[in-house]
């Protein structure tokens, strides 16, 4: 019972990490190497991570080829970061543009001035379109880590959190 409850306290705490940061990188995976890149991210209760990318880059080739991945979102002031394994899932339809304005919605809180580099290119010519693709990582793995002296605010405690998620853990 206990353990539940730990698990359930750092998938909490982690969820109130994730809100306070808006870059991730993540790691995919093709068949002659890892690929990584920076991603601006929205998250969710369950800690699942939301990004978006045109369909030409690698990381989307990869994901679509090989959903398993690979995310870190590390906070400066703390020393606290949070390390994700999961597998990609391509949103659509309605799910697809409420996160994309969730995506705009955190951008703008952040007051992020400089923008993806595929954004900044459809500003320059604006006769190109590329098309997005927006992804949702579903976590089976969170590692959580405090390496500062200080907690972070409400943390369990200085020391790390590691849980393994269950498929059903995140059904409500």
């Amino acid at each position: 019972m206990a353990k539940t409850n730990n698990k359930q306290a750092i998938r909490e705490e982690v969820s109130r990490f994730l809100e306070t940061n808006i870059t991730a990188v993540v790691a995919t995976i093709n068949d002659e190497a890892p690929n990584n890149s920076i991603v601006y991210y929205t998250s969710d209760q369950n800690n699942n991570i939301y990004f978006e990318t045109p369909e030409t880059t690698n990381k989307c080739q990869n994901l679509r080829k090989t959903p398993l991945t690979a995310l870190v979102i590390a906070g400066a002031d703390y020393l606290i970061s949070a390390q994700i394994k999961g597998h990609a899932v391509e949103l659509s339809g309605d799910e697809k543009k409420q996160v994309r304005k969730e995506l705009l919605q955190k951008r703008l809180d952040f007051q992020v001035k400089k923008w993806p580099p595929h954004d900044l290119m459809e500003f320059k010519n604006k006769n190109m379109s590329t098309k997005k693709v927006t992804f949702k990582i579903v976590p089976c793995e969170l590692l959580f880590f405090n390496l500062g002296e200080r907690s972070y605010p409400t943390s369990l405690s200085s020391t790390s959190g590691h849980i393994i998620i269950n498929k059903n853990d995140n059904k409500e």
